[in-house]
């Protein structure tokens, strides 16, 4: 009877009322939460609300939003994606940044990060381009609770370990090793040749991540640079801007690298500069020089980009 689950199932709604609670009633947690999501002063704050399941018309849904203000009396948010095994869903952390991009916009926080939360397993599998300021692990949060040492924050630590245990039988992800040491041999000549990139080091890789994404801290919010490789392209996307073509094309035409043009990429628009195809099926050595190529062709478009970003906004114009 010991060994009885204490919960048939743990959905992801579970855990979302468990990190509302957590957050809304217990300050110390909140505090640990807030610097594990890179804030620096975040001993000194503390969650003015936290919202669950915040919609907008547009841009989909946060699992949960933790509003605190900062030590010197800014308004900001923390906008929390929880999964458990689900298939993360594509373009879904660029969504979570448009949302906290619009948060400002409109007045509800200065500032903002993007966290995801869910199991190490589920974390080191994510595809490199899938891209939160920050990633909280299921066990993170179950070993702090452990250390609480109550009989209410054991109960939760168990309820998170066996959420974690459902996503170690319900989602096997396949990492592909001749696939992860090319995305690792594309990653060290990125950062030694091109380090304003910023390309993240991958972790495992399965074998169908093929665009190597960068993420330049010049790079604008709602901003994506992307190789395509095995497109032989690589695109600066502006989300949520695919029927604005002409307009981009009337505003920066003169602007954007001569050999690059405005095209749909989804729902983004982006700037595309033709490059060489790279294989990821072939040795990384034989592919290095169209590789050179795509980084190359990143830095024009990252050049373009931050020449038309007012410094002061951090946005640009378009």
């Amino acid at each position: 009877m010991h060994d009885l689950p204490c919960l048939k199932a743990v959905t992801e709604r579970d855990v979302d009322l468990l990190l509302l609670e957590e957050l809304e009633v217990n300050d110390d947690f909140a505090r640990w939460f807030i610097a594990a999501c890179g804030l620096e002063s975040a001993a000194s704050v503390l969650p003015d609300r936290i919202k669950h399941s915040v919609s907008h018309a547009r841009l989909g849904e946060s699992d949960l939003v933790l509003l605190y203000q900062t030590p010197d009396a800014k308004q900001a948010a923390i906008l929390i994606e929880n999964k458990i095994d689900a298939i993360q869903q594509p373009e879904q952390a660029m969504r979570y940044q448009i949302r906290g991009d619009c948060g400002i916009s409109e007045g509800f926080w200065r500032m903002y990060r993007t966290c995801l939360v869910a199991p190490v397993r589920y974390l080191q599998s994510l595809d490199p381009t899938v891209a939160y300021d920050f990633h909280i692990s299921y066990e993170m949060v179950r070993d702090w609770l452990l250390k609480e040492g109550d009989r209410r924050s054991r109960f939760r630590a168990h309820v998170l370990s066996e959420a974690i245990e459902q996503n170690r039988r319900g989602w096997q992800p396949i990492a592909h090793e001749r696939t992860t040491a090319f995305w690792k041999a594309y990653w060290r000549m990125a950062s030694e040749e091109y380090p304003a990139l910023n390309m993240p080091e991958p972790g495992l890789v399965p074998e169908n991540s093929k665009w190597f994404r960068f993420r330049p801290r010049l790079l604008p919010a709602g901003c994506r640079l992307l190789h395509k490789a095995p497109h032989g392209c690589v695109d600066l996307e502006f989300a949520g801007a695919s029927d604005r073509i002409d307009e981009l094309e009337q505003t920066h035409g003169r602007a954007r690298p001569a050999e690059s043009r405005f095209v749909k990429a989804g729902k983004a628009a982006a700037l595309r500069i033709d490059v060489p195809v790279v294989d990821l099926h072939s040795r990384f050595e034989s592919q290095q020089d169209s590789a050179r190529q795509g980084m190359k062709a990143a830095m024009q478009l990252l050049s373009f980009v931050t020449s038309i970003t007012p410094k002061s906004e951090g946005c640009c114009e378009w």
